[in-house]
């Protein structure tokens, strides 16, 4: 991997994922809060995939407010279970890919700004992520509220942008993509 892919992994996951690392609010983002969207960064260095992902409250629970009844509470443990099962959520193409980390961020739940997301980061070790073509994300099937995953992805060799819907599961990484130059 080069010096410029390097730089430009590194600062594409430091900036999405800065709300997980400095617990900062999902405002200081340049990510727009829309119902229905949610936003996704793919960064695959190595042997290594990092899976960052932000959404309103409101698509994967169908409220933004504190958790204030049983219903509410039954549906925020729902969603971390899911969430946190990432087997139905991401599947790899290309190589084998086995998670090992999962972070989950619902501390603006606990604000009382109108609006709240969730952050997730998913971290995944695969045999030879070289040879990873795509990834599906079947967790816009999950959630009937979220309707698309706007998707922001670059590997050793391409970077490139990916709008994942109930149609169009599949982020491919198309390595003739020359928005990364040597």
């Amino acid at each position: 991997m080069n010096l410029k892919s390097k730089m430009l992994i590194c600062a594409l996951m430091m900036a999405f994922n800065s709300p997980l690392l400095a617990n900062s609010e999902p405002e200081h983002l340049d990510i727009p809060h829309v119902h229905g969207t949610a936003h996704a960064r793919i960064a695959v260095a190595e042997n290594t995939v990092v899976i960052s992902l932000q959404s309103p409250l409101y698509n994967i629970l169908g409220f933004e407010h504190r958790v204030s009844t049983p219903k509410d509470l039954k549906e925020f443990r729902r969603a971390q279970q899911i969430l946190g099962n990432v087997a139905p959520l991401f599947d790899f193409q290309g190589s084998l890919c086995n998670s090992v980390n999962v972070e989950l961020d619902f501390s603006s739940l606990t604000n009382d700004k109108p609006h709240s997301d969730v952050h997730a980061r998913y971290d995944f070790v695969c045999n030879d992520a070289s040879a990873l073509t795509s990834i599906s994300m079947p967790i816009v099937n999950v959630f009937p509220i979220l309707e698309s995953i706007n998707v922001e992805w670059v590997t050793d060799s391409a970077a490139g942008e990916a709008s994942v819907n109930a149609a169009t599961l599949l982020v491919s990484f198309s390595h003739e993509d020359t928005s990364v130059e040597e």
